[in-house]
């Protein structure tokens, strides 16, 4: 986000363009580096130690030559699969929705430049990962201890992960123009989120361990549609307020004219 903003900013290869061209490079920068780099397993790999190798196949155990087959049938009739998908699409809806909109939010109510407006709007998701690992590894060391159930663990963590930043989303309601007051209850909001990382995004390991990437695979398909869906939606609700602050726009700039003349 910070470099996007600086992007735009700069006109590099016309402004906003230069972040797709950049971004779309590094994306298959990685994608050659991954095919060069990856091995199936600890055996294909050239560059591994046997420290390593032995640690691997130690707690991973060795993938035989026939995976085992997807249950589909319980899988797909299962409640608590179906409640993590669910969950997992709430999650995404409120995700992608700051995503796509707070840099919006930001500059037409808070006016924010092009370039703070980038920095802005990391600085929620910087914090969300602060909290994350700080969170999730004091929940580690306390399941680690005994001192709390995985299941205490899961609902607490959606409790703070959930509940919490709803609340903060609704005090956005109140901040009216205060742009120090926003960027700290969007912190605040976007940060406790991060405590999801230790709610149900586990809970794929804890229902299946043997599946936990097919089913993660499976609630993140379902959890993707907020991906498109959300912007529409939001676009839909505030298109009233968008075409306004156009027209108030085009009025400015005729006066401008006008006074200039």
């Amino acid at each position: 986000m910070p470099l996007s903003g600086w992007l735009c900013d700069i006109g590099f290869l016309g402004g906003w363009p230069s972040v797709f061209y950049v971004f779309g490079v590094l994306g298959v920068l990685w994608g050659i580096a991954w095919f060069l780099l990856v091995s199936d397993r600890p055996s294909n790999h050239p560059r591994i130690s046997l420290a390593e190798k032995n640690y691997i196949t130690k707690h991973c155990g060795v993938r035989g030559s026939k995976p085992t087959p997807v249950p589909w049938r319980a899988v797909l009739t299962s409640l608590p699969m179906w409640a993590i998908a669910a969950m997992h699409f709430g999650q995404n809806w409120g995700f992608y929705t700051l995503l796509t909109e707070l840099p919006t939010y930001l500059k037409n109510i808070q006016h924010f430049d092009m370039k703070s407006n980038g920095i802005i709007s990391a600085l929620p998701y910087l914090v969300m990962w602060i909290f994350s690992i700080i969170f999730s590894t004091i929940m580690d060391k306390l399941l680690a201890a005994g001192k709390v159930a995985t299941l205490t663990v899961r609902r607490t963590a959606m409790i703070i992960g959930i509940y919490c930043p709803t609340v903060g989303l609704v005090a956005m309601c109140f901040v009216n123009c205060d742009a120090v007051l926003a960027v700290v209850v969007l912190c605040v909001s976007v940060g406790l989120n991060g405590a999801v990382y230790a709610g149900y995004m586990c809970s794929h390991q804890d229902l299946a361990p043997n599946f936990a990437g097919f089913l993660m695979g499976l609630t993140n398909t379902v959890a993707t549609i907020p991906g498109f869906a959300a912007p529409q939606l939001t676009g839909a609700i505030t298109k009233d307020v968008k075409r306004r602050k156009d027209t108030e726009g085009a009025s400015n700039r005729e006066m401008a004219t006008v006074q200039r003349m």
